[in-house]
């Protein structure tokens, strides 16, 4: 799964796309679902995702390039041990404002594929929720038409399992706070699994 994260996906897609660079291309490190990586990209455009109704995670929908991406690690064997999903929109709001606050840091860019560093983050130390704590990278998104990255160090951008009508239901975090959102389903953003 180490490979996997940082990455963005769309809204129900199998298809990883690497944090760099900047401008979306068909030589940008894409993960497909049948695992590894590949310079040898689908266009933004043609990245299949689930762009209408209910995430559907069976044979036909993982057949399309589409499904709950955790659920896809770990039947590949690919996560850590466990059974793992794509929270809700209601689990990822409440892991966020469970006594975890905005941390500023020092942000790198246009270092080797997947190696950016980046430092601000939302932060829990850890409490009664969540002993051990958690850290949500604000990585940013990759935007819908077009595939190129904003917003790196200033937001977290997370996708959950709940759709919203013709939208995707996610978590918005940066310095002011955090915020559930809908955003359009063909935005790359960040993943974060959870264990059934």
């Amino acid at each position: 799964m180490e490979m996997y994260q940082g990455v963005y996906f769309k809204f129900g897609s199998l298809t990883g796309i690497a944090p760099t660079p900047d401008n979306y291309s068909t030589s940008t490190v894409t993960y497909p679902p049948s695992g590894g990586s590949t310079t040898s990209s689908p266009d933004w455009g043609s990245i299949p995702y689930t762009n209408t109704g209910d995430l559907v995670h069976n044979s036909a929908s993982i057949a399309q390039g589409k499904g709950d991406i955790c659920k896809y690690l770990t039947s590949q064997g690919w996560a850590p041990p466990g059974n793992w999903r794509l929270p809700t929109k209601d689990e990822l709001v409440f892991m966020l404002k469970s006594d975890g606050s905005w941390v500023d840091g020092t942000n790198t860019s246009a270092n080797d594929v997947g190696t950016n560093s980046i430092a601000s983050r939302w932060k829990n130390p850890g409490d009664n929720n969540y002993p051990y704590g958690y850290i949500f990278p604000a990585s940013g998104s990759r935007y819908r038409s077009t595939g190129s990255l904003t917003n790196v160090g200033i937001g977290g951008y997370y996708w959950s399992s709940s759709p919203s009508g013709a939208s995707g239901s996610c978590v918005v975090f940066s310095s002011s706070g955090v915020s559930p959102a809908e955003a359009t389903r063909a935005n790359g953003f960040t993943i974060r699994c959870v264990e059934v």
